[in-house]
Order: structure tokens, then sequence, then C-alpha cells
């Protein structure tokens, strides 16, 4: 590499955060350059003007400080994402590999093969492969461990397509977690499929998300649950009320049954695209990821994060849905 071209790559990585740092730094010279000049014509005497450009010079170098440290800050946050591109990349790769068995296994099924349990069992390990590693760059962002899964919107009964089914109709399960929180909620969540213990009215946050009238900008996002008014939740009904408890205890607020209490949720669906002639709404399920540390999310950054994660899933759990039916 010659000298220009370092002396290039040098100027790309600093011509950005310096650029930054120099234009805070200049504003706040000439404001406190400005208040020192007029302090100082109005207290006359050498001392009192000493002691101003002391101020002034003291507080221009700790402000100066100050804009050096957060623009650092900023950096490493974004860099703390760049550096998972290359998780991001793995997902996706496990993503494209999923559809193409998908689509392959609803080919066998349309020639009136049964898909067996074999092959469903692939595709679950395939999703929990995706959430695990998903979960991770969540973890290592937040600095907290965090766990991420996929609900499927239900019916007890096909309600047939002149016939759509009403909120008091759909429940939710969980179709997949990451590896890790798959093996703590198994007999849970095995026995909230079985026994419909999960309705889409008892959960404030899917609800908003479902219903297309209410103004959610598709998430529903909480540092904290149990500061949040009038929140409803299945999973605090079925906590509460189960014997032997694991989650009991976890958390300073003993009456929070929960293992979590910081959440983001995130519809999976497909809106419409008139430009691609796509009419209506479809919608899948909900991603949510949880901590069990208050105040662990950043809602533009996690935010954006987790919808993208959604609407890279809509197409797998769109076929997934399609293989069951």
């Amino acid at each position: 590499m010659d000298t220009s071209t370092r002396v290039t790559r040098l100027w790309t990585q600093i011509r950005y955060p310096l650029s930054g740092i120099l234009g805070w730094t200049g504003t706040v010279i000439g404001i406190v350059a400005g208040i020192a000049t007029f302090l100082s014509v109005v207290f006359a005497t050498d001392t009192a003007r000493e002691l101003i450009w002391s101020l002034a010079l003291a507080a221009i170098a700790i402000i100066a400080f100050s804009v050096l440290v957060y623009q650092n800050v900023r950096r490493s946050k974004a860099e703390s994402f760049f550096s998972k591109i290359g998780d991001i990349a793995q997902a996706a790769e496990i993503e494209r590999n999923l559809y193409s068995y998908l689509v392959k296994l609803l080919e066998i099924k349309c020639q009136n093969r049964e898909i067996s349990k074999k092959e469903i069992a692939a595709i679950h390990h395939n999703f929990r492969h995706i959430l695990t590693v998903y979960a991770q760059i969540f973890s290592q962002t937040s600095g907290s461990r965090c766990r991420l899964c996929i609900k499927i919107l239900r019916t007890k009964t096909d309600t047939g397509e002149t016939n759509p089914p009403k909120i008091e109709d759909m429940y939710v399960y969980c179709l997949a977690r990451d590896f890790q929180s798959a093996e703590e909620n198994k007999i849970h969540d095995e026995k909230r499929k079985a026994e419909y213990l999960d309705a889409l009215a008892d959960n404030s946050d899917f609800l908003a998300l479902w219903d297309q009238e209410t103004v959610s900008d598709n998430i529903f996002f909480s540092n904290d649950l149990r500061k949040e008014n009038d929140y409803a939740s299945s999973s605090l009904n079925y906590f509460r009320n189960i014997q032997g408890n694991p989650n009991k205890n976890t958390d300073n607020n003993k009456s929070w049954p929960l293992y979590y209490v910081s959440t983001i949720v995130w519809p999976i669906r497909q809106d419409s695209v008139d430009v691609l002639g796509i009419d209506g709404t479809t919608q899948r399920g909900f991603l949510a990821v949880d901590s069990r540390m208050p105040y662990a999310f950043d809602r533009d950054s996690h935010g954006a994060l987790g919808q993208m994660i959604a609407s890279s899933l809509y197409p797998l759990i769109d076929l997934y849905t399609e293989l069951l039916d």
C-alpha cells in the first residue's frame, strides 16, 4: 500500500468524527469567549479579568473533552453493530437455505406425500439457529442476556376465507426460540400451545401490533414493563398461576413473575405494496426480544435491527404456515 493510499484511508476514518468535534468545539469556544469578553469589560480590574479568562479556558477544555468523549461513545456504539455484520450474514445464509428447504417441502406436499416429523424438526432447528445468532447480537450490543422468539397466530378452528377470524378467535403460540431459552421453556411452551392459553386479546403488545387502526409504528417498546400502565399479558397470568414457577424471585420486585422486564415486539407481516400489486395486509405472527435488565434496549438501533429481522422472517413464516395448512 503506497503512502497516498494510507493517507487517504486515514483521512476517511477521521474526517467525520474530527469535523464533528471541531464544529462543537468551535461553537463552544465562540460562546464562552464572547461571554468572557463581556464580563472582562464589566469587571475592569486585572484580577477579575484573569479570573474570568482562567474560568473561560477551563470551561472550554472541559467542554471540548466532553465532546470528544461523546463522539467516541457514538462511534463505539456504531462499531459494535458493524462488528456484527458477519453474524448477520451467517443468519441470512441460514434463512436462504431454510427458504429453499420449505419450497422443496411444499412441492413434495403438492405431490400428496406427507411431511415427516424429521423434516418438521429440521425446520424448527433452523428457526432456532437463526434466532440464536440474532439473540447473541442483541446480547452483545445491549450488555445483557437477551432471548428471542417467534410467536405465530392461529385459531382453534378454521373460520374459512369468507369468514375471517375475529380478535376473540385468535391465539398465539411459540414457534421457535433461541437454543438456550427453547430448552428452558420447552414444557411451558408445549402446555400453552396445547391448551390455547395465550389469547391474542389478553396481550396488549400483540393486540396493538395486530390491529391496523392502532398507531404503533410497527413496534412495541418497553424498557421496564413493571412501569407500563394497563399492560396485559397472558404470560403474566400463566406464570402467576403455575406451581413451582421457575421465574419467581428473579427480580427485586417479588410480585413480578416474569424473567424479563425489558422487551421489544415487532409484527411479522406483509403490508400492501401498490407498485408490486400486493393488496391488503397479511400478518403471520410476532418477533419478540426480551431481557432481565431494565433499560436494556435502544429504541432506534435495536428497534431497526428487529424490524429488519422480522421482515426477513416473513417469507419463511408464510411458507411454513402454508406447509401446515
